[in-house]
């Protein structure tokens, strides 16, 4: 039955004699905290947040025994990803999971998450079946997060998607079961009722049809759902393409193959043009009536080609020069982008129309660098290739920032045939095909740039990205990033050989301070490219004239930082005082004629947080200097912060300085100026002729820096009068003479 009005207690957790109908875990009726996944009243419960601690014990019940549980966080059928979130109380070396048949795993597609950030090197999966693993002493610490992600194919229902219980399998259980993955927005036109986990495929979209969500769309003749103009028609009235490509058109192709002519064969190798069927002819070589295309001849050696003007350099009618070759592409081993190729290439393959033929000792390509000269190469007729491609082996290392002249001689590369070599044609230099004849040839000429040595996003700037990617992989076993060791000067640097010499360590390392001093130098510094993930605004405070920055406050480990000093319109200078920082690596740049200071710190490790000392001021003005600081900090966990801070520096004195009174003489006003070197206290006296005081100031506490005392006479009458300052020990008198 209903409630009754009579009843005195809150219906939702009592009954009509006051007893209590709702007690959680704690005993405390219509309270909301549960048991957590150990059992314990936690009032987190099974929070996917994490454990939290119980405000009344001050104690985490979540790390009072082992368990580990995992579930499903998140499915986007979109674009076919499902996260696999846990909660381990303990460390971990895997999870193993097995799903129902409802869904469909991609093989071995897995990415992201803990396994990845904890380098978990075994990671795998069947259809219905994940294994994430390290076999190398890697674990998982006790937490909680996303612990991969999985990708499906469309052939998944996911109703329900279900975990599978595996007998002898007992790392873990499921937080849910089964999870009916659906639209879960009540404002949605799909929302389904009985979807316990959103899929991302909330829509208010109806098609053509009135489908909400629905495929059907309107063809290109207007009908819903239609199927669109027919295969082999040019309209939707159903119209065909005419030998001109004109829909509906009405030319034809004539019996000697014309598009619109009116050749007539009569089969016996004679044609009649026109309608006159007395006038027979030949037809020329490419089927014209009366055409011009009799007795061609090729001329292979002045590269003219036919003798016809109808046939191409191949003898074929109305062709394209199929057969001439031509070059076309190039791909260095290690390709980046358009004509700039890493320093760790080795060869270059040059890509022909068609297949080619060469003679190694005739040198068909000569490669020149800016910096060393002729390079040395071999060609590389050991390995298998297509008969259109010639590879090259450089003998050496390329050399940081050069410039490389690669020349083709067209006539040392022919299109390969069983014919002699000499009567083949050469290379052609342009786009329609046409060959290049044997005297007086153009020779094809590539240039290359070479990336710049530590500049791993090739944009000819080392800056504090680049030094990320180094300290990300400094003590990983993926050596693709050394640098060492080397010859040469910056930017000119060269490897010692093609593998350096698999280790990370200080030949690496100066090389990368080599050519960030060579590129600061020589460079504008970038804007900060990445959008800060933390809200984290660094405090500062300076010691005397010593800059400090505080990073105390930064949440997590600090892994890199770039701080540029922009000193433009100020009276000021700066030197270095960070050369004591904790950091591994340090990096400092100036451009006295812009007034702009850099410095980039970054360690291979965890550091700890500290106040970090920066520059020292040197100034002679007095007023306020007001400049700003560029900042990027990056922790060890990727997260970043970035912003500029507005700095006002007070100018402080070596030691107490006072100027004389001005002016003087005066008329009503006159002006000390003073110095204070350290918080002092101040008094300031102003005495008549006759040594009576007529005012007194006293200033206690005043902080360090320059400041202006002015008198006002315009109440006194003409005469002379003095001026007495007094700080600490110090009195200064000064005699000052007011006319009116």
């Amino acid at each position: 039955s209903g409630f009754n009005i009579n009843c005195q207690f809150p219906p939702e957790n009592y009954n009509c004699d006051g007893s209590c109908i709702n007690v959680d875990c704690a005993g405390i009726c219509g309270g909301d905290t549960i048991e957590d996944i150990c059992g314990a009243c936690d009032p987190c419960g099974n929070n996917i947040e994490g454990p939290c601690v119980d405000n009344a014990t001050g104690e985490d019940p979540w790390n009072d025994c082992d368990k580990v549980v995992y579930g499903i966080s998140n499915i986007n059928r979109n674009l076919g990803t499902l996260d696999i979130y846990i909660e381990n109380t303990y460390p971990i070396h895997g999870l193993e999971l097995y799903f129902n048949n409802n869904i469909s795993l991609i093989e071995q597609a897995a990415s992201g998450g803990l396994i990845e950030e904890y380098n978990f090197n075994e990671i795998g999966n069947t259809e219905q079946h994940f294994i994430g693993y390290s076999f190398s002493g890697q674990s998982l610490p006790a937490g909680s997060g996303i612990f991969t992600t999985l990708y499906f194919s469309e052939s998944s229902s996911l109703w329900p998607v279900c975990f599978i219980d595996v007998p002898g399998w007992d790392i873990g259980e499921p937080l849910e079961l089964c999870y009916f993955a659906g639209c879960t927005d009540q404002s949605m036109c799909n929302y389904n009722s009985e979807a316990t986990i959103d899929d991302a495929t909330c829509t208010n979209y109806f098609d053509c049809t009135g489908e909400c969500g629905g495929l059907a769309v309107i063809d290109e003749c207007g009908e819903c759902n239609g199927d669109g103009i027919d295969e082999g028609a040019c309209d939707c009235q159903g119209n065909v393409e005419d030998c001109w490509g004109d829909c509906d058109g009405p030319a034809v192709v004539d019996d000697c193959g014309n598009c619109g002519g009116n050749c007539i064969d009569d089969g016996n190798g004679f044609v009649s043009c026109g309608n006159n069927e007395n006038n027979l002819i030949n037809a020329d070589e490419c089927g014209m009536c009366a055409g011009p295309n009799q007795n061609c001849v090729l001329d292979l050696v002045s590269a003219d080609g036919s003798s016809c003007p109808d046939m191409d350099h191949c003898g074929i009618c109305f062709g394209s020069n199929d057969c001439v070759p031509k070059l076309v592409s190039y791909k260095p081993s290690d390709s980046i982008i358009d004509s700039i190729i890493d320093i760790k290439t080795d060869s270059i393959f040059f890509i022909f129309s068609v297949p080619v033929q060469y003679q190694v000792n005739q040198n068909p390509i000569y490669i020149q660098s800016e910096q060393i000269g002729e390079l040395e190469f071999d060609y590389a007729e050991q390995i298998t290739l297509a008969d259109s491609i010639i590879a090259i082996v450089f003998n050496q290392p390329l050399v940081s920032y050069d410039s490389l002249t690669i020349i083709l001689d067209p006539c040392k590369i022919k299109n390969l045939s069983l014919e002699d070599y000499n009567n083949l044609y050469c290379l052609s230099n342009n786009l329609e095909g046409i060959p290049e004849p044997e005297v007086n040839s153009v020779k094809p000429t590539i240039g290359l740039k070479t990336a710049l040595f530590g500049d791993y996003d090739y944009d000819y700037d080392i800056d504090q990205y680049d030094l990320d990617v180094l300290l990300n992989y400094w003590k990983t076993d993926n050596y693709n990033f050394e640098l060492g060791p080397n010859t040469g000067m910056a930017p000119y640097l060269q490897a010692d050989n093609f593998d350096f010499d698999q280790d990370y360590n200080l030949d690496d390392l100066m090389a990368f301070v080599q050519m960030w001093n060579w590129s600061f130098e020589n460079s504008i510094p970038k804007e900060i490219l990445h959008n800060p993930t933390l809200d984290f605004v660094p405090e500062y405070n300076f010691k005397k004239d010593r800059f400090l920055l505080d990073l105390i406050q930064f949440p997590g480990d600090v892994k890199r930082i770039l701080l540029r000093l922009d000193l433009s319109g100020t009276e000021m200078s700066v030197d270095n005082a960070a050369d004591n920082s904790q950091y591994d690596i340090l990096l400092r740049g100036s451009d006295l004629d812009r007034k702009i200071h850099e410095w980039v710190m970054g360690s291979f490790s965890s550091i700890d947080k500290q106040i970090l000392p920066l520059f020292n001021v040197e100034t002679k003005a007095k007023d306020d200097q007001h400049f700003k600081l560029i900042y990027e900090i990056i922790g060890n966990d990727h997260k970043s912060a970035s912003g500029e801070l507005q700095i006002i520096y007070h100018p402080i004195p070596t030691e107490f300085m006072i100027s004389n009174p001005y002016p003087n003489p005066f008329n009503p006003v006159t002006v000390i100026e003073y110095g204070l070197p350290a918080e002092t206290n101040l008094s300031i006296k102003i005495f008549d002729i006759r040594g009576r005081m007529l005012m007194r100031e006293i200033k206690n506490g005043l902080e360090p820096g320059y400041y202006t005392f002015s008198w006002d006479a315009v109440a006194y009458s003409s005469g002379i009068y003095f001026i007495q300052f007094r700080v600490s020990d110090i009195i200064q008198t000064y005699r000052v003479l007011l006319l009116k």
